[in-house]
């Protein structure tokens, strides 16, 4: 805060877990992607294909299946459907994050 005005400089993710009790719904087990290292040039895009697996139960959805968090997004953005663009030369984090908060990284070089 200052003075009278409020500026938000950030937010955190909502997750949702269900307790052991439930019969019929389960929690994420694992967030998975294909490679653990991407390069792109500067510019360019290209899709991220996450997936969630579970344990048994199937995964109740209260928040989006995947989200997706960069560490620098002066770096590279991800949309909402996993689709990934350069912006400038550096590297950053991607994070996939399930509703549940399991999670994997992976590290995103951008070149020029």
């Amino acid at each position: 805060m200052d003075g009278e005005t409020e500026k938000i400089i950030g937010t955190s993710l909502v997750f949702h877990s269900l307790t052991e009790g439930s019969r019929n719904y389960g929690n994420a087990q694992k967030v998975s992607v294909p490679a653990k290292k991407l390069s792109l040039k500067a510019g360019k895009r290209v899709k991220i294909s996450a997936s969630v697996r579970s344990k048994g139960k199937k995964v109740k959805r209260h928040a989006p299946k995947i989200r997706y968090v960069v560490s620098n997004a002066s770096v590279a953005t991800v949309s909402s459907g996993g689709r990934l663009r350069a912006k400038k030369v550096g590297n950053c984090r991607i994070y996939a994050v399930a509703q549940n908060g399991v999670y994997v990284s992976f590290l995103c070089k951008v070149y020029k």
